[in-house]
């Protein structure tokens, strides 16, 4: 069973909108949902608090789960399950209705370890952008540096050739570092 957008607005405290995850549908928001956000590790007793988004272990997605009051066909209540990711303090909540905390724990802890894998991949592309980028800077000093002696003779002119073939290679590595970055999440 899945609940609706209106139904969720009428439990939670922050603005809540819909939209997109992997081409499914999701709520979102920034803040907690309400007095009945809780954490899948705590309720799983998990060995983890949550799931890294980056590389440098910075970032952190974990799974939540949104308790809502009792209702018809859930006389204890009702739950849905998503991820918190604690670097924006962003909420992303799944319509699927679960009549079972545990059963929504589970679910939000898998959510989470999905974004955070994604997210994680996305970041050591930034990172490998960045280091291109870096690189090219490099180059391109050293090639400044140099080129003003390039007539100076056979040596300091094979010098600037080859920084120019290194600032071409490095400038080719960063374009296509970057659209592998800009194209990552079609």
């Amino acid at each position: 069973m899945k609940t609706t957008l209106k139904t969720v607005q009428k439990y939670t405290v922050c603005n809540v909108s819909e939209g997109k995850n992997d081409n499914e549908p999701i709520f979102y928001g920034f803040g907690e949902f309400g007095e009945g956000e809780q954490n899948a590790s705590g309720i799983l007793s998990c060995r983890h608090d949550g799931w890294y988004t980056d590389a440098h272990l910075n970032g952190l997605a974990c799974g939540v789960i949104a308790e809502f009051p009792p209702r018809p066909g859930f006389p204890d209540g009702w739950f849905l399950a998503g991820y918190h990711w604690q670097e924006n303090d962003e909420r992303v909540y799944w319509p699927e209705v679960f009549a079972e905390k545990e059963e929504a724990a589970r679910q939000a802890d898998s959510h989470a370890e999905h974004f955070a894998n994604l997210a994680r991949e996305d970041s050591e592309r930034f990172d490998e952008m960045q280091q291109a980028e870096n690189k090219l800077e490099e180059v391109k000093a050293e090639l400044q540096l140099i080129l003003p002696a390039r007539n100076v003779n056979q040596e300091l002119r094979d010098s600037v050739l080859e920084c120019i073939k290194e600032y071409k290679e490095a400038r080719d590595e960063l374009k296509s570092k970057t659209r592998q970055y800009e194209n990552s999440g079609k």
